[in-house]
Order: structure tokens, then sequence, then C-alpha cells
């Protein structure tokens, strides 16, 4: 909420500046720092555009409001879940590797017991 109030607060300090560049430019089209000005006043409008872009990456709360601490600990959770996700995957792997390689010890000890058996009898 608190990160909310002062995206609101930078984008109407944002504007105001804007404003009053624009303000300067309109009474004083001779001004020598004219483009500079129209420039500062680019950039500006170009910055709050992209901060409504990042805005839209987040869900609303309640208030209709972008919810960064919402989104933050989403990832979190997330995080964890990966984590508990890719244990879960080493240890399936381990336990398919223990496995097969049982499986090919007994095909191996079989062949063995086999040849042996032959070579006697």
């Amino acid at each position: 909420m608190q990160d909310t109030t002062e995206r609101q607060h930078l984008k109407q300090a944002t504007d105001s500046i804007a404003n009053k560049f624009l303000d300067s430019i309109n009474c004083y089209h001779d001004c020598e720092y004219e483009a500079e000005i129209k420039k500062l006043v680019r950039d500006v409008e170009d910055i709050n555009r992209k901060i409504s872009l990042m805005d839209t990456a987040f869900l609303r709360d309640d208030l209709s409001a972008p919810d960064y601490p919402g989104h933050r600990s989403f990832h979190l959770e997330r995080r964890e879940s990966d984590k508990i996700i890719s244990e879960y995957k080493i240890s399936g792997t381990k336990v398919i590797i223990a496995i097969v390689v049982t499986f090919m010890l007994g095909l191996i000890a079989s062949g063995f017991v086999t040849k042996i058996a032959s070579s006697i009898g």
C-alpha cells in the first residue's frame, strides 16, 4: 500500500514538473534551453509510461492498486515450492538409478551363475 502511494506521489510530482516545463516553454519559445526542456519533458513522460507499464505486471489488491507485496510473496512461495519439487525429482531419479543398477547387477549375477553352472556340468 505504501509503495502504491509513493508511486502515485512520484507520478504527481513528475507530472507537476512536466507541466511547469511546458508552461515555461509556452511562455518562452525563444529560450535558449527550449530543446533541453522539451527533451526533459519527453524523458519524464517516458518514465511515467514505463511506470504505468510495469504496474500492469502486478495483480490488483482489494483497492484496485498494484499488489506489490502480494507479488513478492507469490515469488517467494514459488521459490520454496520449486525447491521442494526439485528435491523430489532428485530423490526420484536416485531411486530409478538404484533400481536400474540393481536390475543390471542381477542380470550380470545370473549370467555368472549360468556360466559357472554350464562349465561345471
